[in-house]
């Protein structure tokens, strides 16, 4: 396995890349080597492991340590999975679907209930506050445009796929996990 010089220096420490764990743990590092050398010549990976093994911080470090991968995307089975991520990967941003954001236009009703015109311009990748017209986005429109943003974004499957097939939102990721 022939690897830079620099990738391993900047791999010596998980908060090199901002993983926020204090060390690797048993055989990581050299599973995130040897993924990052396999990809150079395969477009699909698969790693599996015994729960606690670690894949979660295995994921991110290949996706974080790749200067290539410019926009990953995870996908988990829960949000308490989501949640995971967002506390030991500093760069890691998630966002959950409607019915997790309260409605600013209808008291006692969450987003998913009353998709505003506002929430049509979730999409809008321009970084700007509003859509031009002065109306400040809902905190769902924010939430998204910021994962959307995001080098690692963590989603469920439940929310990316209908998000990548038919909204668009998370379409041309460069890496997905």
């Amino acid at each position: 396995m022939t690897q830079d010089k620099s990738l391993i220096k900047l791999l010596k420490h998980p908060k090199n890349i901002g993983i926020k764990v204090k060390s690797w743990r048993n055989s990581q590092l050299e599973t995130i080597l040897q993924i990052r050398e396999l990809l150079e010549t395969s477009d699909t990976i698969i790693l599996e492991g015994p729960t606690g093994v670690g894949k979660s911080i295995i994921a991110a470090a290949t996706i974080l340590s790749n200067q290539d991968m410019s926009n990953g995307v995870i996908l988990t089975s829960t949000k308490q999975l989501q949640e995971q991520y967002v506390h030991d990967v500093e760069d890691a941003v998630t966002i959950m679907g409607r019915n997790n954001f309260n409605c600013r236009i209808v008291s006692g009703l969450d987003c998913s209930y009353n998709p505003c015109s506002i929430t049509t311009t979730a999409n809008n990748d321009s970084g700007e506050e509003n859509d031009g017209d002065g109306v400040e986005p809902c905190e769902y429109v924010k939430a998204k445009r910021k994962a959307i943003r995001a080098r690692l974004a963590v989603l469920t499957y439940a929310y990316y796929l209908p998000e990548a097939n038919f909204v668009g939102g998370f379409r041309n990721r460069t890496f997905q996990v």
